[in-house]
């Protein structure tokens, strides 16, 4: 073989690997910020906390919630384990989050997947569920320390709970369940799309008043989900009765109307089947009504790779997906107008205002710890800010904040951790170290803080400053990928604006207010 072929070989085959690489690598098309951001907008802190995931034993999926267990203002996180490893309840103290889960009754050696906080038997202390590899556990807090007990479950043997909300969806005063469930580790196929014998049924279960809960799914027109691993209630249509929407990993969005009869109704939603992976709502055009957003695989995968057993009828959608509420049930697709239309794989997803100028920003959670390429070179896992805050915005990428976290992101968790009135934010990860920055910006803000409770869920709080209206946020039971968030609504607010009235309406519809607040602060709910 002559020099020059062996030259063209290599040659041919350099080009080849380059143009793999070029192919399979991580890459994303984000606007920049047009401006710069003041410095140490947020501040990191230390977490005692890393987490360790079993890849023989457990999906790569941890949950954490927000929880105020001693009523000080300041939100400690519980944040779950993997297979063999301890749970752990972090707050605040010196200048770091540090675990104080002994002798609380919470902690559990089986990988703790989703965890869902609010007060189910209204006495006034925040309990706690959570969907385990072990099964869904129950715990009701009686000053700071929780008695457990697991909620018998009729789960096939081949799937797992892996996320939990609540909503009181006949509005009778108790909190009902909706359990996510996923075939096991040892089953799990990605890109299943149409195998039944790999598709899990999710669990809608109607309480009694007394914590008995009876799996209603069926009579409910519920149907099955395709491996589900994050479901939300959340009122579309202005009705008083919270919908309920289901992110498929395998399959297409799911969006049930909430009838108010103990039944939902199916509503068509061309999403295309997708591996959807979390989902975030929020009033991001500021016209009352929550918006919709779906992190998916994006740029990170070419869709070879996850179409698996998709029918010549079934055409993949990789791309993240922004939905427009029309209020009717009816959505636009405005993904590309607002700068989203080119992202990489993502995970949880979260609106807030970060900058406190009174426009809803975005934080994402991303990387595959099982996708081989996220080992080498990860995506930023990032935060963006809506620019300008209302009126034909886009999302631009914000480093300066200081918000970026390249590790195999969960879910970012908003919380006021130092109890200043700010929201902060806290990363979870899997298979490496939680993460807590605090937040320092200069804006100005008002801070809604509503006893996380049945009874609150579905009430929606809108700012009506001298400027105009502000953004409109409501009460959830679960946000960001296997998370729960606090139930602290923070509002930043444009720069000189003044608040004349901060209105809540709940679902009876009996609306309360607070009329010019003082800026900076946090109003309790009674």
């Amino acid at each position: 073989m002559t020099k020059k072929i062996v030259i063209a070989i290599v040659g041919i085959f350099a080009l080849a690997v380059v143009t793999a690489l070029a192919w399979l690598w991580p890459s994303e098309s984000v606007s920049e910020l047009p401006y710069n951001l003041p410095m140490q907008a947020f501040v990191e802190i230390d977490v005692d906390f890393e987490h360790r995931w079993n890849e023989e034993e457990s999906h790569p999926q941890v949950g954490a919630a927000a929880i105020d267990i001693d009523s000080d203002g300041k939100m400690e996180v519980m944040i779950g384990g993997g297979e063999g490893q301890a749970d752990v309840l972090l707050s605040y103290a010196d200048g770091s989050l540090r675990d104080i889960i002994a002798d609380k009754g919470l902690s559990h050696h089986s990988a703790t997947y989703g965890i869902c906080s609010v007060d189910l038997n209204s006495d006034g202390q925040t309990d706690l569920l959570v969907a385990r590899k072990a099964g869904l556990f129950l715990y009701f807090q009686h000053n700071a320390v929780f008695k457990g007990r697991q909620i018998a479950l009729d789960i096939p043997r081949d799937a797992v709970p892996v996320g939990i909300t609540v909503a009181d969806i006949d509005q009778d005063g108790d909190g009902d369940l909706y359990v996510s469930l996923v075939t096991k580790k040892s089953l799990y196929v990605k890109g299943n799309f149409n195998d039944s014998r790999r598709i899990q049924t999710n669990m809608l279960l109607l309480n009694d008043g007394a914590m008995n809960f009876s799996d209603i799914s069926q009579s409910a027109g519920l149907g099955k989900a395709h491996n589900a691993i994050h479901s939300t209630f959340v009122d579309l249509n202005e009705d008083r009765y919270q919908d309920l929407v289901i992110v498929q990993s395998a399959g297409e969005i799911a969006v049930y109307r909430n009838l108010g009869n103990q039944r939902f109704e199916s509503v068509p939603l061309p999403s295309g089947p997708g591996h959807w992976q979390s989902m975030a709502f929020g009033d991001i055009d500021r016209d009352g009504d929550q918006d919709l957003l779906f992190s998916n695989t994006g740029t990170s995968v070419p869709a070879l790779f996850l179409e698996n057993d998709l029918e010549s009828s079934q055409t993949p959608n990789t791309a993240w997906l922004l939905l427009r509420n029309n209020k009717d049930f009816s959505f636009d697709d405005v993904t590309a107008s607002y700068g989203l239309d080119d992202l990489g794989f993502g995970r949880g997803l979260c609106f807030e205002d970060l900058n406190l100028d009174g426009g809803l920003d975005l934080l994402a959670a991303q990387n595959d710890i099982e996708w081989p390429m996220h080992h080498i070179s990860k995506l930023p896992g990032k935060a963006l800010l809506q620019i300008p805050p209302k009126g034909n915005a886009r999302f631009c990428e914000a480093e300066q904040l200081g918000l970026a976290n390249r590790n195999y992101g969960q879910t970012p968790v908003i919380a006021d951790l130092d109890g200043d009135g700010r929201n902060d934010v806290l990363w979870v990860n899997i298979g490496g170290p939680a993460r807590a920055l605090l937040n320092k910006s200069k804006g100005n803000f008002v801070t809604v803080s509503m006893p996380d409770k049945v009874a609150n869920l579905g009430t929606t709080v809108t700012v009506y400053t001298d400027q105009g209206v502000s953004f409109t946020k409501e009460v959830v039971a679960a946000g960001g990928s296997g998370a729960d968030q606090t139930t602290e609504l923070m509002f930043g607010l444009a720069a000189d604006a003044e608040v004349d009235r901060v209105v809540l309406i709940p679902l009876n519809g009996q609306f309360s207010y607070f009329d010019k607040p003082k800026l900076n602060s946090k109003l309790r709910v009674d």
